[in-house]
């Protein structure tokens, strides 16, 4: 184990993976005979000061929240709309639900 975490009984989770990438974490853990937590720590232990990986996360959370649509830009968008298209908006809404 890492020297950060403390020595404690393993801990059974659940984290959100693409296929394609839980497929290569498998492959890896099947041919070096391990499992697969212990692939992901000795990639975290041989990545985490590396600054190409900070500079990649970066860059993954700037495009996870770049392609969000601001709180402000829907209420502008809403607050252009007439009455008749609010109310057929919402009995859209009441339809999906």
């Amino acid at each position: 184990m890492t020297e950060n975490v403390k020595a404690t009984a393993a801990k059974r989770t659940a984290i959100v993976l693409d296929p394609a990438i839980q497929d290569r974490v498998a492959d890896l853990a099947k041919n070096h005979k391990l499992n697969q937590g212990q692939v992901i720590e000795v990639m975290l232990d041989m990545l985490t000061d590396k600054p190409d990986f900070i500079e990649a996360l970066k860059s993954k959370r700037e495009q996870k929240v770049s392609s969000r649509t601001g709180k402000t830009a829907i209420l502008k968008k809403l607050s252009k709309l007439s009455a008749d298209q609010l109310e057929a908006l919402a009995a859209q809404l009441k339809d999906e639900e």
